[in-house]
């Protein structure tokens, strides 16, 4: 698992613009959604403890921003996920402890 700031990933991704509004799908998990200059968009979901605090149509602001990272990870299939964590959560990687 990589963890990158949300700046880092909004340039790696070539996104240039947020919704500034949480929303929540049909099964009410909170995300953000990300927007690039060709206004294609990616919505991005919290993690678990990440979303306990979150409701939707809460703003994502700086403050609230600046205690999130982003954590990039592949899942058994193989398939990339992506996922809105908080910055310094409950769970350090092995690779950091050594």
């Amino acid at each position: 698992m990589e963890r990158i700031s949300i700046k880092e990933f909004a340039q790696l991704r070539g996104f240039v613009q947020i919704n500034k509004t949480i929303r929540t799908n049909v099964n009410t998990y909170p995300y953000v959604t990300f927007i690039n200059a060709k206004n294609e968009a990616e919505n991005v979901y919290f993690s678990i403890g990440g979303a306990e605090e979150i409701k939707a149509g809460q703003l994502f602001d700086k403050e609230l921003a600046s205690t999130f990272d982003i954590a990039m990870y592949q899942n058994e299939a193989g398939e990339e996920r992506v996922k809105l964590c908080r910055k310094g959560g409950d769970r350090v990687s092995i690779e950091d402890l050594f």
